[in-house]
């Protein structure tokens, strides 16, 4: 057996024992409820271990049973899943956020009223090219003038 073959033989044993260290480790730190959200997801998290380079965890439990469902999840708890910060969002944080969303559908509500009352049009509903009595369209599909 050569040197090099010899290695890889030893490189592979050392992988297959980092892989059954993690899932060891992945099978019997338990997982930690963090919190729910105004949905009712519920959020949890299993820790880490810098030993053996496995990150920490973090995943969401559906509100909904349907597992082809996809829940929707709140900005703040989002950035937290995601790891760009690292404590999750407190009921205070929570209670702002859907305090902004409710200020930002009562003034688009205002916004709607306010465009209705001035007669402007349903920007969502479709318009008919306008045609006009003056121009007539040629063979090659251009405008001419009557």
């Amino acid at each position: 057996m050569t040197r090099k073959s010899a290695a890889s033989i030893s490189e592979m044993f050392r992988n297959i024992r980092h892989t059954l260290a993690v899932t060891r480790h992945v099978n019997r730190t338990p997982k930690v409820y963090v919190g729910t959200d105004i949905n009712g997801n519920r959020y949890f998290k299993q820790a880490g271990s810098d030993v053996i380079g496995v990150k920490e965890r973090r995943w969401i439990d559906s509100a909904n049973a349907d597992s082809s469902f996809v829940p929707r999840v709140p900005v703040e708890w989002d950035s937290w899943l995601r790891g760009r910060r690292s404590d999750p969002p407190t009921e205070q944080e929570a209670a702002a956020v859907a305090q902004r969303l409710e200020i930002g559908r009562r003034m688009a509500e205002r916004e709607a009223e306010r465009t209705s009352e001035a007669g402007f049009t349903d920007p969502t509903k479709k318009v008919p090219f306008p045609r006009y009595g003056d121009m007539k369209v040629n063979s090659f599909g251009r405008h001419e003038s009557e």
